[in-house]
C-alpha cells in the first residue's frame, strides 16, 4: 500500500476489528496512551497530523473502503477539512476525547471521524443505494 503523502503513517490493530471505536471498547487505555505518543512524534517530523477514519459497521450494504479499522495520520489542514465536510451539510458531532469513541453508538455505527489540534468531531455517515455518503439528520444517528 503506497502512502497518501510524504508522511502519510497508518496505524491499525492486528486483531480484526470493524472501527476504532470497537478497539476503544474494550482497549481505550492502551489506545489512547498510543495515539498520544505519536501525535508528538508525528508532529515534530511532518507537523500537525490530522486523523482520519472511516468506521465500519456490521450489516451495511456498503463501506467506504476497508472493513478493519484502521487511523490515518496525515499532514493536511484540518481546518479546510472540516470546513469541506460541515460545508457540505453532514451532521457532525463534537466529541470530548478520542475515549468518548467507545461509547454508544459509535462501535455499532458507521461513521468518519476526524482528529485535528486537539478536536474530536464524528460524522455518522449512512450509506445509500447509491454508495454515496450522507448524514441528513442526528436523530437517524444518534439514538
Amino acid at each position: 500500500m503506497s502512502p497518501l503523502v510524504l508522511g502519510h503513517l497508518l496505524l491499525l490493530p492486528s486483531k480484526h476489528y470493524l472501527s476504532f471505536a470497537q478497539v476503544l471498547s474494550l482497549h481505550e487505555l492502551e489506545v489512547t496512551g498510543l495515539v498520544g505518543d505519536v501525535i508528538p512524534l508525528y508532529r515534530d517530523t511532518f507537523g500537525e497530523p490530522l486523523i482520519l477514519e472511516h468506521g465500519s459497521s456490521a450489516g451495511q450494504e456498503s463501506h467506504a473502503c476497508i472493513t478493519h479499522a484502521h487511523l490515518h495520520f496525515l499532514p493536511v489542514d484540518g481546518d479546510t477539512v472540516d470546513d469541506l465536510l460541515i460545508g457540505d451539510g453532514l451532521v457532525h458531532r463534537d466529541l470530548d476525547s478520542l475515549g468518548e469513541l467507545a461509547l454508544s453508538p459509535w462501535p455499532s455505527s458507521a461513521y468518519f471521524l476526524r482528529v485535528y489540534r486537539e478536536r474530536f468531531v464524528c460524522t455518522c455517515r449512512q450509506v445509500s443505494r447509491k454508495d454515496s455518503i450522507c448524514a441528513r439528520s442526528p436523530e437517524r444517528c444518534w439514538r
